[in-house]
């Protein structure tokens, strides 16, 4: 039938149809690849990774804080982050090329800062104040007791200082070449989100970043652990993971290893002492003949490769973990 016979009810019935098939279209869309997008930043070998859908897709050598070896802990320590972040803003910079704010400090880093007792339970619900107001209008994170205006922007891999040239030169910020940072910036979305990590460190502290506690419970029961649960489906196996520390700085880690598909359990182990090695204190018990040759290298391993895939998809590996484990 031709356009211009339709009667009128029916030419808006069907605008209004194709309007609506193509604005669900256009949000899944944006919205998946949005989702999708992964910026991951590994401080030992200052090297910056974009991923989409939980592939590599791009990598960058990357500079960072004067203070590199740290976690950022405290206002002007040089230190870079690490944890899970968002890009708060993108803007150009006069300085430093263009600029992506990242969401430090994180409300997991308030609250492991207030569960340590480096911030007392009014600079803990003052900084959550200052990270939260008036979101839609800064364009930077407003600095807390811990720091702020961190970022990824240009400026170059090295700066000139008084002994030569000086490879980790930012207060806190990864820098990057500004032909790379140029890459990066068209990259990102607000929203994006970025994870900072050390590779060198012990397992345990990759993923103590990753708990989050609802801050009013954790303010009404600072005593509690620092506790979180972790499940990671790699091809070869499936690691369920269990983080805890208590106020004594007494840190444990337990894994059970699982077939992928039947979800028989191989082997259970902890690490008491949470450093990365089966010492004579630590547990470890095969189900299966071979589970023996899981070190806790190799998972560690496993562990750091499947997180881009799982930090894109954490809600659908949360979903997996109460689905397949009792």
């Amino acid at each position: 039938m031709r356009w211009s016979i339709l009667p009128f009810d029916r030419k808006l019935n069907l605008i209004l149809f194709l309007e609506t098939i193509v604005f669900a279209f256009f949000i899944l869309f944006s919205t998946t690849s949005k989702a999708n997008k992964l910026i991951v930043v590994e401080k030992a070998s200052r090297v910056l990774f974009l991923y989409k859908d939980g592939t590599l897709w791009k990598s960058f050598p990357c500079s960072l804080g004067w203070n590199p070896e740290q976690p950022k802990r405290r206002e002007g320590d040089g230190a870079t982050p690490e944890g899970f972040y968002t890009v708060w803003d993108k803007h150009p910079s006069r300085h430093y090329y263009l600029f992506l704010s990242l969401s430090y400090p994180s409300v997991t880093d308030l609250e492991r800062a207030y569960w340590e007792g480096r911030l007392d339970k009014e600079q803990f619900f003052q900084a959550l104040r200052e990270t939260n107001i008036k979101k839609n209008k800064l364009k930077r994170r407003a600095k807390t007791f811990l720091g702020g205006d961190i970022g990824i922007h240009g400026g170059g891999l090295y700066r000139r200082g008084l002994h030569g040239l000086r490879r980790d030169w930012t207060f806190g910020c990864i820098a990057l070449k500004n032909e790379d940072m140029k890459v990066v910036y068209k990259f990102a979305d607000i929203g994006t989100p970025v994870f900072i990590y050390d590779a060198r460190k012990p397992l345990f502290e990759i993923l103590s970043p990753l708990v989050q506690y609802p801050y009013h419970v954790l303010a009404q029961l600072p005593q509690l652990p620092w506790e979180g649960e972790f499940l990671f489906d790699t091809p070869s196996l499936l690691i369920r993971v269990l983080i805890r520390e208590d106020h004594n700085g007494l840190r444990r880690v337990w894994m059970w290893g699982y077939e992928p598909v039947a979800h028989r359990l191989l082997f259970w182990l902890v690490d008491y002492n949470a450093n990365d090695r089966l010492d004579t204190m630590d547990r470890f018990q095969a189900f299966l003949p071979g589970a023996h040759y899981w070190t806790l290298e190799h998972l560690k391993a496993l562990i750091i490769q499947n997180l881009p895939r799982w930090l894109t998809n954490r809600e659908r590996r949360e979903k997996l973990f109460k689905r397949s484990l009792p």
